[in-house]
């Protein structure tokens, strides 16, 4: 017969053993795929009259739930390890950026860049 502390005590170790796994189950599943970052990243610097020479992704991953805004969906932060634009003939390289891309309200598949930092702005 087991003791009334030893029920309690195996409930929270296998709490403590599938959290992670349930965790890490739902991390990042709605995260965008990296070809329509890249597709993204590449339309924005068109309609800016750059063209995307080179555009080396690295991780996408889910914002912080503590940055989700009321009533948009979750953000994601995309590495962009290396950037090379050319405007005129002349080529610009940008490394280690980070951007913030957010699916757009109301559409299941379209993704807008919520925030692009100094570092890769041309």
């Amino acid at each position: 017969m087991k003791s009334h502390m030893q029920v309690p005590a195996m409930i929270l170790v296998t709490a403590l053993l599938f959290l992670p796994l349930f965790l890490s189950s739902c991390a990042d599943r709605d995260a965008p795929p990296p070809e329509v970052v890249q597709k993204l990243l590449a339309g924005h610097f068109e309609a800016r009259g750059f063209k995307v020479v080179s555009l080396d992704l690295g991780e996408i991953e889910g914002a912080p739930l503590a940055q989700k805004t009321y009533g948009k969906k979750r953000a994601f932060y995309v590495t962009v390890k290396r950037l090379v634009l050319e405007e005129k003939g002349q080529q610009t390289t940008r490394e280690n950026g980070v951007v913030t891309v957010r699916q757009k309200a109301g559409a299941a598949n379209e993704w807008e860049i919520e925030r692009m930092p100094l570092e890769l702005a041309p």
